[in-house]
């Protein structure tokens, strides 16, 4: 690994800077580990004129949007006074401020940075400032036709190359790019046509074969994803803090006992129990009985007391927690004293406050085109929520609580606010590495891993960053404090502990860059509440929204919004259409039980959740055998007595075709009021869950 260079004074001609640029884009390869991730503080201007979903796409992940301006990325070690020169005055200014690196940082977020101005100081020379700089780059360093085919691809270089998501990140130019799409309409098409106008209805030759092209370089900077995740400084005035008493502390008279945030509960924190060793650490859960935040934060400073020799640290420079962490390593193990969690706390302090658009509870992104298709939603003035995906969580951390290494559901982005306390210390994979990442740790948790091949998502395995940089896994680190913001990118694997007593906020959200990710992603079935989304489906109403706004004139709708329009519409549509599907419906809940023909499940769902089941009827090896083995079976209605292991049940699911029909399975496993059920020439990942209730389970009374 090469280490960071230092930092030096001086200007550099634009020849000079040129060379330096290429010689990095030909190591990009040959990062080092444990640097810094990228750190961002937009002024409140910045944050005010641009949504929440925009800034994270053109800022933290370099999606090129003409609305969004470049905000350069914070190094450590760089003054205020240098940041904010750096965005206010003049291009060429910004360059020579931009000479200059931090010795604590390199990797992904210098790379950034230079190579964003280096795409400036092109555009100086040239309109075509991709072309002038690839001639620039090929005429004066090649010497190889691999060098040559190298560079003359797109500037957004990948750091290696990984199988799956990231392949859709810089697609050679002959294949499709998957982030631009074109339909075919008529100038007029975004208003309505009357019948009898002919030269609306009649379009020319010319008009039907014009396409409306989306911007076609609508994908993410890999070399900006490759951190893993991003920091973001929000500026002050950005919300009123008046959730948490305007007390960043956790100290202050807001958080006492008898106030209304010291006695707020926590009701089930975990007590972390480590086994292993040797850098490679296994934790069991252990809840615990019901605490306040006040009553929790005394036990965090006892804790850390012990551990640590002190409650509080009046040092959070970078270096500091630095020494923590190797604090934190050096002693984590079985013989450890658990520490305590409080995780995965539904609620919110940000007490309906817009904050900008950046509430973590209230979140503008494309998940909100879920709610579309979501039964529940008659009442359209309610915002649709999913605990934990798109509603925020609570978490109360202490000294050496761990958040242990994961993606988050369906490889969605998050954003994990800190309130108040002790700062957090992250650790971050990019995509890119997290094969190699899932490898390595099949290999050191191999039993977990053959009970579930998804075991990582149980958040209960933890391996020390020596050991990753023993295996040659690169991984960046970052310091959360109070205030901060730190959002996970798609497919990132990420883990980290708390260093004192906190609170901090998170959720999941997605931008339309993520769908490649989302489509890649795997479902752990070891419990009914893991987070499934239709990817086929989610991909119909995205085009759908970005088709209609896309042609639309004036102000643009948002995505809740736009599907609250869409509900109402399907509504009208479906006005009186559902009576006689409800009668049957009826007949057959009143019913004891009634007769139903039965199909062979060829696949319910692949390994990411996306698929429907392919239904058909169950063939023999003649013809003459398939008549005799036709079935029918008696379905008879479920009951609770009835949810129990070796139960078999007969299971109404929809088809790909979208019909509904009905199969035959074992339930294998319940949990509450779900049941697993497994069908038989499937694999054990293709098993589903169905709750009592769902009116799509019933008793399988045997073959007619």
């Amino acid at each position: 690994m090469t280490k960071p260079k230092q930092r030096k004074g001086g200007s550099k001609s634009q020849a000079t800077k040129l060379e330096h640029d290429v010689k990095y884009f030909l190591g990009a390869q040959s990062r080092t580990t444990g640097y810094r991730a990228a750190t961002y503080k937009p002024t409140l201007e910045q944050f005010q004129s641009v949504s929440f979903s925009d800034f994270v796409r053109g800022v933290l992940m370099g999606v090129p949007l003409d609305n969004v301006d470049k905000i350069e990325p914070y190094f450590p070690g760089d003054s205020d006074e240098e940041s904010t020169t750096s965005e206010k005055e003049e291009e060429q200014v910004g360059h020579d401020c931009n000479d200059d690196t931090d010795s604590a940082t390199t990797g992904s977020s210098k790379a950034v940075h230079e190579q964003e101005t280096t795409h400036e100081n092109a555009e100086a020379k040239d309109e075509t400032s991709d072309d002038a700089l690839n001639t620039i780059i090929t005429t004066n360093t090649m010497s190889t036709p691999e060098k040559d085919e190298e560079t003359t691809s797109s500037i957004r270089m990948t750091t290696r190359s990984r199988s799956g998501a990231s392949k859709y990140l810089n697609l050679p130019p002959e294949k499709e790019n998957i982030y631009s799409k074109t339909y075919y309409t008529s100038p007029s098409s975004s208003s309505k046509r009357g019948r009898g106008d002919e030269s609306h209805d009649k379009m020319t030759k010319q008009e039907k074969q014009k396409p409306l092209i989306r911007p076609p370089s609508l994908e993410p900077d890999s070399l900006k994803l490759s951190d893993g995740i991003a920091k973001i400084t929000p500026p002050v005035g950005w919300w009123d803090k008046a959730g948490i008493g305007k007390d960043i502390t956790a100290r202050g008279a807001p958080w006492a006992k008898g106030t209304k945030l010291g006695d707020m509960e926590i009701p089930s924190p975990i007590s972390q129990c480590i086994a292993g060793i040797g850098g490679v650490y296994d934790f069991t859960m252990m809840e615990l009985p019901t605490v306040t935040v006040a009553e929790f934060r005394e036990r965090a400073d006892k804790y850390r007391k012990m551990q640590v020799g002190k409650e509080l640290d009046d040092d959070e420079t970078d270096e500091h927690m630095d020494d923590l962490a190797r604090k934190f390593w050096k002693r984590l193990g079985p013989t450890m004293q658990s520490s305590q969690y409080g995780a995965d706390m539904e609620g919110t302090l940000f007490d309906g406050a817009e904050a900008c658009g950046w509430n973590v509870d209230q979140l503008e992104s494309c998940l909100a085109l879920l709610e579309a298709d979501y039964k529940d939603s008659s009442d359209i003035s309610e915002r649709f929520k999913l605990p934990g995906v798109t509603s925020a969580y609570l978490y109360f951390g202490m000294w050496a609580s761990v958040f242990s290494a994961h993606t988050e559901d369906m490889n969605l982005l998050s954003i994990n606010y800190l309130h108040a306390g002790a700062p957090k210390y992250w650790y971050a994979i990019a995509e890119e590495d997290a094969d190699r990442f899932e490898s390595l740790m099949k290999s050191m948790f191999s039993h977990q891993a053959n009970d579930c091949k998804e075991f990582l998502r149980h958040k209960r395995s933890l391996m020390s960053p020596n050991l990753l940089k023993k295996h040659g896994i690169s991984f960046t680190t970052q310091v959360q404090r109070a205030g901060d913001i730190i959002i996970t990118f798609p497919g990132s694997y990420h883990f980290g502990f708390n260093t004192g007593f906190n609170c901090a906020e998170s959720t999941n959200f997605a931008v339309p860059e993520w769908v490649p990710f989302g489509k890649e992603a795997n479902v752990c079935m070891c419990h009914p509440h893991s987070v499934r989304i239709d990817m086929t489906r989610f991909e119909e109403l995205l085009d759908q929204y970005e088709k209609e706004v896309f042609t639309m004139k004036g102000p643009k709708p948002t995505y809740t919004e736009w599907v609250k329009n869409y509900i109402m519409r399907k509504k009208r549509r479906n006005r009186g259409k559902n009576s006689k599907a409800e009668a049957v419906e009826s007949k057959k809940g009143k019913a004891k039980s009634f007769e139903v023909e039965v199909m062979k499940l060829a696949t319910y769902r692949s390994k990411t959740g996306k698929g429907k089941p392919a239904g058909k009827k169950a063939k023999g090896k003649s013809k003459k055998a398939a008549e005799k083995e036709e079935k029918r079976h008696t379905a008879m209605p479920m009951k609770a007595v009835h949810m129990k292991p070796q139960t078999r049940v007969i299971c109404l699911l929809d088809t790909d075709d979208g019909e509904e029909c009905y199969f035959t399975g074992v339930v294998v496993d319940v949990v509450e009021d779900h049941a697993k059920i497994h069908f038989a020439g499937t694999t054990k990942s293709e098993d589903i869950w169905l709750t009592l209730d769902s009116g799509k389970l019933f008793l399988d009374g045997g073959e007619k």
